[in-house]
């Protein structure tokens, strides 16, 4: 009984399970090749809107160029890393196929999921942290207040879970070589990998709190101001926007847990809509993080929301000082 639950691979697949699986059908293979196009049209998708909001801070239309612009910048370069690996994932990895049908591409496979892992965690952890320097910029410009302090503990949680997640991907398995080497379950070298059957849906769902956190700051500030109604929808919707993205997240957590309670443990089919749903998630949240930029090429440069405020009664009245800087940056991101 102890051999039979024996396991192999980096995700720790036992062998009981291993002798479960059908007979490879390397001849003709259920293949899906579906979401190499929903790859392609979200990166143009979210490289359209960075560039987008780059021409409106460049253009003063948005404020001017800013480190929150740097950080997306290098966001979007992981991003892209990220999913250029998960096309090579579908096309050159066995991502298109199930488990016991992708041996053959031996360690392809391993490699994918852990190029698109590493860069997946620092590009949707940069571009979070771009929206959380963007934040502390216009929503909590007053230093010691109390949004202050949440936007700084967001970033600093952020930043610290980007290092930590990052330096376990790299180390998951010793050696290092055994995660993408031992993909294959007759690999035959001596190796450890730990247990992340536990560990990667706690990170997903870490990862979804924070964006539920940082989804929040944003409004509470804006509902403290004095507003008409319509203005605040409207910055409510702009600055709501990552809610998508943090659905999204959502969905990979959900899929996450499916890598380790698939009965069949058939990585490579679960895997390719982890794959799907990270993309998804990583490139709204570049998107997200450009709208409330984008919005201002669709109007010329207006006074709107000063016009409609009232500033020193908005600051007497809320729990959370309102200055200038507040006020003008809205202005000039309200449509």
């Amino acid at each position: 009984m102890s051999l039979m639950n024996d396991t192999f691979t980096a995700w720790r697949i036992p062998l009981y399970v291993l002798l479960e699986w059908p007979k490879a059908d390397l001849e003709h293979p259920v293949i899906r090749r579906w979401s190499v196009p929903i790859y392609l049209a979200l990166w143009a998708l979210g490289t359209v809107c960075l560039l987008g909001r780059s021409y409106a801070r460049y253009q003063g239309r948005a404020g001017r160029l800013a480190i929150d612009d740097t950080i997306l910048g290098i966001a979007w370069i992981f991003a892209t890393i990220s999913i250029v690996t998960s096309i090579y994932g579908v096309l050159g990895a066995g991502f298109d196929r199930h488990v016991w049908d992708a041996l053959v591409f031996g360690g392809r496979q391993g490699v994918a999921a852990w190029v698109h892992e590493l860069t997946f965690i620092i590009g949707s952890s940069l571009a979070k942290a771009s929206v959380l320097v963007f934040y502390r910029r216009i929503f909590a410009p007053v230093k010691f207040s109390t949004m202050r302090w949440a936007v700084d503990f967001a970033l600093f949680i952020t930043l610290a879970f980007m290092t930590a997640i990052s330096i376990s991907i790299i180390f998951a398995c010793s050696p290092v070589h055994a995660f993408w080497d031992a993909s294959n379950p007759t690999y035959g070298g001596k190796y450890h990998c730990f247990d992340r059957h536990i560990y990667d849906p706690i990170k997903g769902l870490i990862s979804v709190i924070s964006d539920i956190f940082c989804l929040l700051l944003p409004q509470i500030v804006i509902s403290r101001l004095k507003l008409e109604t319509g203005a605040t929808l409207r910055l409510s919707i702009i600055f709501g926007c990552g809610i998508l993205a943090t659905l999204a997240g959502i969905a990979r957590t959900v899929e996450l847990t499916r890598l380790y309670s698939d009965p069949l443990r058939d990585l490579t089919w679960v895997g390719h809509d982890v794959f799907l749903w990270a993309e998804v998630e990583i490139q709204l949240g570049i998107i997200c993080a450009s709208v409330p930029m984008i919005t201002t090429l669709f109007r010329p440069p207006s006074q709107a929301v000063q016009d409609m405020m009232k500033s020193k009664s908005a600051e007497r009245e809320s729990q959370q000082p309102i200055n200038n800087t507040t006020v003008q940056e809205l202005s000039n991101l309200n449509p």
